[in-house]
């Protein structure tokens, strides 16, 4: 049954993208995959931790539609998606109130349940 799941989230991206492009209609996915949002996305937006707020916003996805898994292994693809995670990786570990290295020490994350 692993390959039947591991298949499934594949299958619904691609789905999506069916109907986004048939619909022509403004969609707001929301997704903790970044490939994921890679792939559907014209433009992706990377929120903060909490309080939750737009860290930044990547326009112009800049992949032809419409798109086939094979996307994923291209190098704008790669590219895409590493300069994403990173700023994601520094959004999580950074707020106003401390420092990358500080970030255990942070007021904020003292906080939290």
């Amino acid at each position: 049954m692993k390959g039947v799941r591991d298949e499934r989230p594949e299958k619904m991206t691609v789905e999506l993208q069916r109907i986004h492009l048939e619909s022509k209609k403004t969609v707001l996915l929301i997704t903790h995959s970044i490939p994921e949002a890679v792939y559907l996305s014209d433009r992706v937006i990377v929120m903060s931790e909490r309080p939750g707020s737009i860290a930044s916003i990547y326009y112009d996805i800049d992949l032809a539609r419409p798109r086939d898994l094979s996307v994923m292994a291209s190098p704008q693809f790669a590219l895409y998606t590493k300069t994403i995670r990173q700023q994601a990786f520094i959004s999580a570990m950074s707020c106003s109130s401390c420092s990358l290295a500080g970030y255990q020490n942070c007021n904020r994350v003292a906080d939290q349940p």
